[in-house]
């Protein structure tokens, strides 16, 4: 039963002060505080710190998201520029070939071949695996964010 005490309203329960505190992306915390009543049942306060719980998780899942976006486009844009590095640098190599007069099709030399096959490597890498792993990181979060965890 309510009782008024010096303009503030006094429920007449005991009740507990809950303090939470979780990391929220890579550089950010979060601090939830909330009371319960002292007679709420064991299975009715953990139920009420898990949904406190699953909106900071789901704070943590946006955080996370927009950080694997930047790292998605920053993976995109270095495989663009690789491939660009890659195909200005073999065609130095050819024009060298033709510059230097040699005869035949051209044929790269042990460093240039080298240097084209790191490229050819790290395209591979950026296009066959991490922007892949990326964007399946960001569809599972997209699904948890929306899911409401």
């Amino acid at each position: 039963m309510a009782k008024e005490q010096n303009g503030k309203t006094d429920m007449g329960v005991p009740a507990i002060v809950i303090n939470l505190t979780s990391q929220v992306g890579s550089n950010h915390t979060m601090s939830m505080q909330f009371g319960a009543p002292l007679d709420m049942t064991t299975k009715d306060l953990n139920a009420y710190i898990d949904k406190a719980r699953s909106v900071m998780e789901r704070q943590n899942n946006i955080s996370l998201l927009e950080k694997a976006k930047m790292v998605l486009e920053d993976a995109e844009k270095q495989l663009i520029t690789n491939r660009e590095q890659r195909a200005n640098a073999e065609f130095g190599y050819v024009k060298q070939w033709h510059d230097t007069q040699r005869k035949g099709d051209f044929k790269p030399t042990e460093s240039q071949r080298a240097q084209l096959g790191n490229w050819d490597k790290t395209i591979k890498n950026l296009h066959e695996e991490l922007i892949p792993k990326f964007k399946f990181q960001i569809d599972e979060l997209e699904k948890k964010i929306s899911a409401g965890v």
